[in-house]
């Protein structure tokens, strides 16, 4: 055998995502492998619970386990050899912690059987780290509880617990296998814990998926730096820059980008995007050149053939929200507004339940009030007298009663009936 000169060539990613329950593992590996590659395998031990994001991403899956039984780490085995003979660009493990409950079964707690059940252990990982692409491997994470100091909205010091997660439910050392392993939150942040990969060292990345995925695979070599794009790290900051690209580069008018918004995505405003269809927007509208006598570029039709704006959307795409008090603190005697003609719709109107997830959870860990002014501000509902007006239907809607002491008054489950019902009013309306 010989030596041979090192060349930073042909290395795919070997990704960790761990995290305690609802902290966003699944959906972040699909956000991220999205951008590593066209063609996405996912092996599913979580009961199908892929399945709920089958129509924000592209993927093929493979369900391991059944009602009778739990997945068997051989399970696992085949399936990363069949997403190998298929040739699929990124492979996504949800979640490699059934795997460890697999040996744990097979050992019957009794030492001797380890000689058996180590191997196959040994196996998986050698075929996810010579895996023919990039690899996203998610855990979940061994809890714990720290309580921490918090002020009250009455300016009163308390302490309060918050779960954080420890070390991934696996095999003992098995984040050594990975380039990089990264801690999710019950705010969907992924923070770097380890990693080999220069541009991840110490970061951390909310919502991780575009700019995360081309650190990566900067630090791997397969990416030069000028392609390298950070997008916004909310929703909000990406409809401001839609807003700004339309108006303000391409100086659109606002029938012009409405009709640009219908042609591509069915939508006449932008609040109306996911959060992955507002990243193509933006993308889309900066490979447009401006043109005071022509808005659109050459590939787009005349504003003429395309479907009209709806009238019932009383939100232009141009305008920005602007700061507004919380509903229980607006007061009858406020400088009276013009009377809104966007009418209000029941919920059972065709509303998405996909969208309504997108909008409310990025705002766990919110306070009732806190959530209500960032859905009003999000789903860019501008005036006092709209806000009431929805505030007031969505009460109406549950059968709730306002309490005097303000939204944050409400329990738990009342405040997410009230918030769900807010947000289907006002994508109906």
């Amino acid at each position: 055998m010989s030596f041979t000169k090192a060349v930073k060539e042909n290395i795919f990613l070997r990704a960790l995502l761990m995290g305690v329950q609802k902290t966003g593992k699944t959906y972040s590996a699909l956000n991220i492998a999205t951008h590593l590659g066209s063609r996405i395998a996912l092996i599913d031990s979580e009961a199908h619970s892929s399945l709920r994001y089958a129509d924000i991403f592209t993927f093929d899956v493979q369900h391991l386990g059944s009602r009778e039984a739990d997945p068997h780490i051989k399970d696992y085995i085949q399936a990363v050899r069949d997403a190998a003979d298929l040739g699929y660009d990124v492979l996504v493990v949800d979640s490699l912690s059934h795997s460890w409950m697999s040996e744990l079964a097979l050992s019957g707690g009794q030492f001797q059987n380890w000689a058996q059940v180590r191997p196959l252990e040994r196996t998986l990982i050698n075929l996810l780290l010579w895996y023919p692409g990039h690899v996203i491997a998610t855990a979940r994470s061994k809890s714990e509880y720290v309580v921490e100091d918090r002020t009250t909205k009455s300016g009163k010091q308390t302490k309060a617990p918050r779960e954080v997660g420890t070390a991934p439910v696996q095999s003992p050392g098995v984040q050594y296998e990975f380039d990089v392993v990264v801690q999710m939150d019950h705010q969907h942040t992924a923070t770097v814990k380890g990693t080999r990969l220069s541009l991840l060292d110490g970061k951390s990345f909310p919502l991780p998926g575009r700019e995360f995925a081309e650190a990566c695979l900067m630090s791997l070599g397969a990416l030069p730096e000028s392609k390298v794009f950070s997008p916004p790290a909310s929703m909000d900051e990406l409809m401001t820059q839609i807003g700004q690209e339309c108006f303000q580069r391409l100086t659109w008018s606002k029938e012009t980008a409405k009709g640009f918004l219908q042609k591509h995505f069915g939508v006449s405003v932008r609040s109306a995007l996911s959060f992955q269809q507002m990243q193509q927007c933006l993308e889309l509208l900066r490979d447009l050149s401006p043109s005071p006598t022509q808005p659109l570029a050459d590939s787009e039709p005349a504003l003429e053939s395309l479907p009209p704006a709806s009238e019932s959307n009383a939100s232009s795409l141009a305008a920005e929200p602007e700061p507004m008090a919380a509903p229980e603190t607006l007061s009858s005697d406020s400088e009276p507004e013009p009377e809104s003609t966007a009418p209000v719709l029941e919920p059972e109107a065709a509303v998405s339940d996909k969208r309504v997830v997108e909008i409310l959870e990025p705002l766990q860990g919110q306070n009732p009030a806190e959530k209500v002014k960032s859905i009003f501000d999000r789903l860019e509902i501008e005036t006092k007298t709209e806000r009431r007006q929805f505030h007031d239907e969505a009460f109406k809607t549950t059968g709730l009663v306002k309490p005097r002491q303000g939204l944050n008054a409400m329990d738990e489950d009342a405040a997410e009936r009230y918030c769900d019902a807010l947000v289907r009013l006002i994508l109906a309306a």
